[in-house]
């Protein structure tokens, strides 16, 4: 009986056509309070297989159902390989940001042109409380140069305007 190690299952993977992930930060739900006031004050920063260009949402303040309704475009050159990392944090204005959770989600299933919606269930190696939250996608795939314009609608919570510091997982 043969089996194959793991680089040769990643060699086996088809490469897919480049695609434009249209990528909208809807909302978090049920976050862990991280801050000793009881709340959080969340962002999320997108990244593809955990490097290159992050994407970031604004910062929501004491907030721990924040809504961002915050739109990115993010190329993604093979979707049968690559992964979308979603990072929550709690900004902190004195110190590190703290990680509320994280999750990968595949983008193999993604078709060009069909619209779907993703509840990402937040994870965290060592935490003390199981439930971290989950983050709302919506995530539409488009053609290179077919993908809509990312719209600067604010969404329904005030956004802080502050460069969130570098922040290393």
């Amino acid at each position: 009986e043969h089996t194959t190690s793991e680089e040769e299952n990643n060699k086996a993977v088809a490469k897919a056509d480049p695609i434009v992930l249209h990528c909208t930060v809807v909302d978090g739900v049920e976050l862990p309070a991280m801050d000793i006031t009881g709340f959080s004050d969340p962002f999320v920063r997108l990244t593809v297989n955990g490097q290159g260009k992050p994407y970031t949402t604004g910062i929501v303040m004491r907030e721990l159902n924040p809504i961002w309704n915050q739109e990115f475009n993010i190329p993604i050159d093979n979707q049968n390989k690559d992964k979308l990392y979603i990072t929550c944090y709690d900004w902190d204005e004195d110190s590190a940001n703290d990680l509320i959770g994280y999750y990968r989600l595949p983008l193999d299933d993604i078709k060009v042109g069909e619209p779907v919606e993703r509840e990402c269930i937040l994870k965290k190696k060592h935490a003390l409380r199981a439930n971290r939250g989950k983050i709302h996608l919506k995530i539409c795939a488009f053609k290179p140069g077919e993908e809509p314009q990312v719209s600067k609608v604010p969404g329904a919570h005030p956004i802080k305007n502050i460069k969130p510091k570098e922040t290393l997982l």
